[in-house]
Order: structure tokens, then C-alpha cells, then sequence
């Protein structure tokens, strides 16, 4: 008896209160929930990151496989202006088809320099294996942005210079 009087006053039997028993529930519950959320902004991000990363990659390719096209287009040009200057209009005919060739020599290096930057990000983003070749490899990390950047600028001049092109055909030959 005694002892069983004493332990029942000493131990009042703890809480029964469901609200420290949600709120101790709640608890890992909130602290999973966070971490849901980093994960899923993480993979958003990501997911960003990989889409601006094809589209620039679709963008660099474009510019390279139309190459042919723009030297195309340049020779062509090249050709009606020797053809059609005659007298001083040679000339500017001969300042306008240097401007040209200038044009697609510098886009031909870029794109050849940004070819360099796509499998380095490449590497980076989608497969830490994969091979780059050292040489003409940039030695800092690259920024995407800049990357994408770079790449919608060089296919919009790829696009002025064929434009440009077909308009000093257009204007040679008439």
C-alpha cells in the first residue's frame, strides 16, 4: 500500500493533451515538408538550367550547320558584285565583299569557340564523363547565361549576314 500511494502522488502520468502529441507530429511533418520544397525547387531549377542549355545547344547547332549555306550565300554574292561593278561602284563592291568574307570568317571562329564552350557545359550539366577536347577549351567555368547568350547572338548575325548577302545580290544584279 504505502509505496503504491507514494509512487501514484509522485507520477501524475504525463500529458494527455493532443496538442503536444500533434504538435510532436507536426514537427518532423513541417521539417519533411520543407525539404520537399527545397527538392522541388531544386529540380525546377535544374530543369531550367537543362532547357536554356538545349535551346542554346539547338541554337549553336543551327549556326553550324548552316555554314555551307552562309559561304554559299557569300560566294554568291561575292560573284554579282565582282559581276555587276563596273568603274568606281568596283571599289565599293570590293569594300562590301571583304566586309563579307570578314563577317563569316569571324562567325566560323565563333562558332568553332562556342563549340568548345557547349561540350565543356555539357560536361558540367548533363555528363561529368563525357570527353572535351583540351585544345580550345576555355580555362574558367562558364556561365549558361552567357553561354545562351553568346549563342542567340551569333545566329542572329548568322541570319544578318545571309540577309545582308541576299540584299547585295539583290542589289548587284539589279
Amino acid at each position: 500500500g504505502a509505496a503504491l500511494t507514494a509512487a501514484s502522488r509522485a507520477f501524475d502520468g504525463g500529458p494527455r493533451s493532443p496538442v503536444l502529441w500533434v504538435s510532436v507530429a507536426a514537427l518532423p511533418l513541417l521539417v519533411g515538408l520543407f525539404m520537399l520544397v527545397l527538392w522541388a525547387r531544386y529540380l525546377a531549377r535544374e530543369r531550367n538550367r537543362r532547357r536554356t542549355f538545349s535551346r542554346a545547344r539547338l541554337e549553336l547547332a543551327r549556326v553550324v550547320l548552316e555554314l555551307d549555306l552562309l559561304d554559299a550565300h557569300v560566294d554568291i554574292a561575292g560573284a554579282e558584285l565582282d559581276r555587276g561593278a563596273r568603274g568606281r561602284a568596283r571599289h565599293v563592291a570590293k569594300d562590301v565583299k571583304e566586309k563579307l568574307e570578314k563577317d563569316r570568317a569571324a562567325i566560323r571562329d565563333k562558332s568553332l569557340k562556342l563549340a568548345h564552350e557547349e561540350q565543356v557545359l555539357a560536361r558540367e550539366l548533363l555528363d561529368a564523363r563525357a570527353r572535351v577536347h583540351e585544345r580550345g577549351a576555355p580555362e574558367k567555368p562558364l556561365d549558361l547565361a552567357t553561354f545562351a547568350k553568346r549563342t542567340a547572338a551569333l545566329r542572329r548575325r548568322a541570319d544578318a549576314l545571309v540577309a545582308a548577302s541576299s540584299l547585295r545580290v539583290g542589289h548587284a544584279g539589279g
